[in-house]
């Protein structure tokens, strides 16, 4: 059984022909995450700022289903310009994620995400059991 998770405080995606997050046979996935309030609206012009706002929207989504940032298994990055915003990113990493079991990370740059202002979108995977 597929079960489909969107909050109502969350940017309507069906209509953009996606789920925010979505539990097939235990196993939780989440749509990238970036770092915006409201529909499309950048929280700021920094990777702090941003990096910090995908992870609260993470954390977000995980309490419709009653789960936690503790419960993430896999997560996947993508950075605008990695040199540049790495240690900013990694911070804000080591902030969100403070003891282990560490979820697996995979770190990809990219040369843009859907809006420009975005410099970090996040996903990530919650295994099932």
């Amino acid at each position: 059984m597929t079960v489909v998770i969107h909050p109502k405080n969350m940017p309507d995606t069906v209509s953009r022909g996606y789920s925010q997050a979505r539990i097939d046979k235990g196993h939780i996935s989440i749509s990238g995450m970036v770092g915006r309030v409201g529909e499309f609206k950048p929280v700021g012009a920094d990777m702090t700022s941003q990096a910090r706002q995908a992870f609260a929207n993470i954390e977000t989504i995980l309490a419709e289903m009653d789960k936690n940032l503790s419960d993430i298994s896999k997560v996947t990055s993508y950075l605008i310009e990695p040199r540049k915003h790495l240690q900013e990113y990694s911070d804000v990493w080591k902030e969100v994620f403070t003891e282990e079991p560490y979820p697996c990370h995979t770190l990809i740059g990219v040369h843009q995400l859907v809006q420009e202002a975005y410099l970090v979108e996040i996903d990530v995977e919650i295994a099932s059991g």
